[in-house]
């Protein structure tokens, strides 16, 4: 019989294989590392409505009536 080595073939994972003690001291990721679009989009808005409220201020400062 085949003598079983250290290292794993995909179709056999084995814990002992020296891949999976690389990510033993690695830290969790962040929202923004994990959800890139939603980060995206959060930005979008962000910058959306801060442009809003930005064009509202400057027409209540020229004088601009709200009904």
């Amino acid at each position: 019989m085949a003598e079983k080595s250290a290292y794993s073939t995909p179709s056999e994972p084995s814990l002992s294989a020296p891949v999976l003690h690389l990510f033993e001291y690695s830290q969790p990721e962040s929202i923004p590392e994990r959800f890139p679009r939603l980060t995206c989009l959060a930005i979008a808005c962000g910058l959306i409505a801060a442009s809003l409220i930005a064009e509202i201020d400057c027409l209540r400062g020229s004088g601009y009536f709200w009904r």
